[in-house]
């Protein structure tokens, strides 16, 4: 059997992380013939073109994200081996251990499937696993980008939620077209994203009941009105506690959405960022079939 691993060294910047001859030892010792491509160098492409009988992602959720919005092909099963601040992708599989754990029962895994969103403008189009939306996820992007990166993985992701606390106070509410199905929820909004998996960026649950694999997206839409409850969230997880979700959110196939040049994001990129309409409708859904992933 042959595997390709896809390895990102310095995911998480965790001293314990496994080097690449670590995974190698292990995946070999599981019984594959391994090809190994770092995703922080040139190759990428090339490696997923043929990929074997089985693609191994090491890396947090960034690098899960950038290997499977490259991923033609839906037709190898993936395994992943989490290393980042957060890996949230990994946590809504299911797929939790050390690499040793995950890769020494591969063989008696269970398949689980991960579906790809597609955001659509006129302009173009841009895929993603864990969200996409307007509001506060944006902003908090574009400060995060700027702000000190504590050392610690515990460290930044408090700091995010905390980021997304002080955030919530000042963003302001946009009026949003809103179409979720056949449905109008066009309003003001705060905080308007569709997601693909329960929690998204610092290990934010913002879809707690969202299936990963089931073709729909979770849409989440927090406005004026309950900016107080958003806060209270934000401020009892970044202390630790694990509060009573307090919003409702609605499934559906197809989300359209007015969404203004840097008002929006995909997964972790504000989105659209060129030279584009100031205003236009991005239309939100699960394109192609899904992945099948590991879990041991």
């Amino acid at each position: 059997m042959r595997a390709t691993l896809l390895h990102n060294k310095d995911a998480g910047r965790a001293g314990s992380a496994p080097s690449k001859k670590e995974l190698l030892k292990l995946l070999e010792g599981a019984g594959y013939k391994v090809s190994y491509q770092s995703t922080r160098k040139p190759g990428v492409e090339q490696a997923l073109e043929d990929p074997g009988d089985l693609l191994v992602i090491a890396g947090g959720d960034r690098t899960v994200g950038k290997v499977l919005r490259r991923l033609e092909r839906r037709d190898v099963p993936l395994a992943l081996i989490p290393l980042g601040t957060a890996n949230n992708i990994a946590t809504a599989l299911g797929v939790t251990g050390t690499p040793e754990a995950i890769l020494t029962r591969l063989a008696d895994a269970r398949r689980r499937r991960l579906d790809l969103g597609i955001a659509r403008t006129a302009g173009g189009e841009r895929r993603f696993v864990e969200s996409a939306g307007l509001g506060l996820l944006a902003e908090f992007l574009k400060h995060s980008a700027e702000s000190d990166d504590p050392a610690s993985r515990q460290e930044r992701l408090q700091f995010g939620l905390k980021l997304l606390q002080h955030l919530a106070t000042r963003v302001r509410s946009r009026l949003c077209r809103v179409r979720a199905d056949d449905q109008d929820f066009s309003g003001r909004y705060l905080l308007a994203v569709a997601c693909n998996i329960g929690s998204v960026g610092p290990r934010l649950p913002l879809a707690p009941q969202a299936e990963p694999g089931d073709g729909k997206l979770d849409l989440l839409l927090v406005g004026e009105s309950r900016r107080a409850a958003l806060k209270q969230y934000l401020g009892r997880l970044a202390r630790g506690e694990e509060p009573e979700f307090p919003f409702s959110v609605l499934r559906a196939s197809r989300i359209r959405m007015g969404w203004a040049v840097g008002a929006g994001h995909v997964d972790d990129r504000v989105w659209p960022s060129g030279p584009v309409a100031r205003q236009g409708t991005v239309t939100l859904e699960v394109g192609g079939g899904p992945f099948e992933v590991l879990v041991p």
